[in-house]
This record gives C-alpha cells, sequence and structure tokens, in this order.
C-alpha cells in the first residue's frame, strides 16, 4: 500500500492484514516500485509529493513492470473526474476516501477477486488457495473454515518467525477485541481441521505471546503438537 499520510496507511493496512493478507507499507512512488514484486494487489493514494496527476498513469507502468499481473486500487479524497479518469486509464478500482469505512467491503471483494486463483506457495512446500480456503501439502488437500484459514494463511506468511497474539487475534471474527482465549481455541481448531484432512502443522507457541509457524507436512499425529 502507498500513501504519505502515515496514519491512513497504518489504518488501512491494519483492516487489511486482520483479512489475512500480507501489507506491505510504501510511502513514496520508489518505495512502491521497488516492492511492486512481491505483491498481487496495490492500493495507491492519488494525491503524492513528487508524483504529479499527468505522470499517474506512467508510473503505474512501472509497477506492471515489475509484476505484469499487478491489480489495484485508488483512493481519493475529492470526487474529481480525475481521479475516476487516471483509475479508469490505469485499470484500477477507484474508491472514494471519505466513504471507504461503508465500501470497506467491496475494496476487500476487489482484492479477494484479484488474488482468488493465485496460489502462493510457503517454505514448506504448501500451496495455498484463498476462494477456496484450501492449503495442499504432498498431494494432500486439507479445506478450512474461513476462520482457520485465516490463522494459517497469517503464520505462513513469516515461517519460523514469531507472530504476536495480537496480529493474530486481528484475524479472528471479533477483530482485535478478540481475547487471547479465543485466539487459543481457534489454533486448536486450526489443527482439528487440519488433521481432520491428514494435514499436520507444527505450530509453537512463544513465551505465551505469540506463535510460530515451524512446519506442515502430510499428517503423523505422533510427530508435532500444538501449545
Amino acid at each position: 500500500m502507498l500513501d504519505d499520510d502515515a496514519l491512513h496507511l497504518e489504518m488501512i493496512s491494519e483492516r487489511i492484514g486482520s483479512e489475512g493478507y500480507r501489507v506491505v507499507q510504501t510511502q513514496t512512488p520508489e518505495e512502491a516500485v521497488a516492492a511492486a514484486g512481491e505483491v498481487d494487489f496495490v492500493i495507491l493514494d492519488f494525491y503524492l509529493p513528487g508524483l504529479p496527476e499527468n505522470e499517474y498513469v506512467a508510473f503505474v507502468r512501472r509497477l506492471r513492470a515489475q509484476n505484469p499481473s499487478l491489480s489495484g486500487a485508488l483512493l481519493t479524497s475529492e470526487r474529481g473526474n480525475n481521479a475516476r479518469m487516471t483509475a479508469a486509464h490505469s485499470g484500477l478500482s477507484w474508491f472514494y476516501k471519505p466513504d471507504l469505512q461503508r465500501d470497506f467491503k467491496v475494496l476487500l471483494e476487489a482484492i479477494d477477486e484479484a488474488t482468488a486463483d493465485m496460489e502462493p506457495v510457503d517454505v514448506f512446500g504448501a500451496r495455498y488457495h484463498r476462494r477456496a480456503k484450501q492449503v495442499t501439502v504432498g498431494g494432500v488437500t486439507a479445506t478450512l473454515r474461513p476462520t482457520a484459514y485465516r490463522l494459517l494463511d497469517m503464520l505462513r506468511q513469516t515461517p519460523n518467525e514469531p507472530v504476536s497474539y495480537d496480529e493474530l487475534c486481528a484475524c479472528l471474527d471479533q477483530g482485535p477485541l478478540a481475547t487471547y482465549s479465543a485466539l487459543k481455541n481457534q489454533i486448536k481448531n486450526l489443527r482439528t481441521d487440519l488433521r481432520d484432512h491428514g494435514v499436520e502443522a507444527h505450530i509453537e507457541a512463544v513465551r505465551g505471546e505469540a506463535y510460530v509457524l515451524r512446519d506442515i507436512s502430510v499428517g503423523d499425529s505422533d510427530k508435532w503438537s500444538v501449545v
């Protein structure tokens, strides 16, 4: 996500991250170009220092030079035609910032639609399909409930690194208001969902404040435990 307003950048990133997406925050066009190759969807603020309106379409082309399949959305605080036309010429969805709280579901649907058929593969060789809420490893596919999928998707993005309880709680239906007890129950549900389909995940509790994904593989009921 690219926005020179740090507060807005953090607010939108946190909301999108709570849906299980990994968000790369950038505040300058050059930072966005450098990160374009590692993302599937970009969210761009329309008014940016150092980027004139008449250069915006060319800027989006620079992003796509790094990732030709890149989709995205354009956010603006003005209802003028300039932003709408720029979004249309760039192949981006258009959103009016003051309405974003009401329209956030539409933005999430746009992200889901653009990335639904992409199947990222993690360092353990597991493949993830967001639309179907499935993970496949060693030829075995597990279909998960939405919350379980969001938790696993969050954990797999930083393998072998702790993901805090607060970050993971944001994946639950209650969002940031979710309790740590609810998180522990959902981690147990994730373990059950995977085992029911023959897949095992080694999810380790770290200092009572985080979880870390150590491995995911074809099931062996005696191999791993979830604490």
